[in-house]
């Protein structure tokens, strides 16, 4: 998530697709073709299970590890959808939901 969150604040106009896209699998899968392009070693795949792990974290303890709080920016929500916990961790601003 850092090397995203490195790549969208240098290059902003990397991440105009995600704004739009309605599920974590979707944006995993851009984010999977972006990693690509820019030297990003990754895949869909970890993405999505690496959102997973720390939106569960999240989810089980209400509060952050460390780690988690590193890829998350703004406050807090009680409940979050996969899509915009993704988003939030890599400083983007949240879809158009379902």
């Amino acid at each position: 998530m850092a090397s995203f969150r490195q790549l969208f604040a240098e290059q902003p106009e990397t991440a105009a697709g995600l704004a739009g896209l309605r599920d974590l699998d979707a944006a995993a899968e851009l984010l999977d073709r972006l990693g690509a392009r820019h030297g990003i070693a990754t895949s869909a795949a970890e993405i999505r299970s690496h959102v997973r792990r720390l939106r569960e974290e999240f989810s089980t303890n209400g509060e952050l590890s460390v780690e988690a709080l590193d890829g998350v920016s703004g406050g807090a929500q009680t409940e979050i959808s996969e899509l915009a916990f993704m988003l939030s961790c890599l400083g983007q601003p949240a879809g158009p939901g379902p």
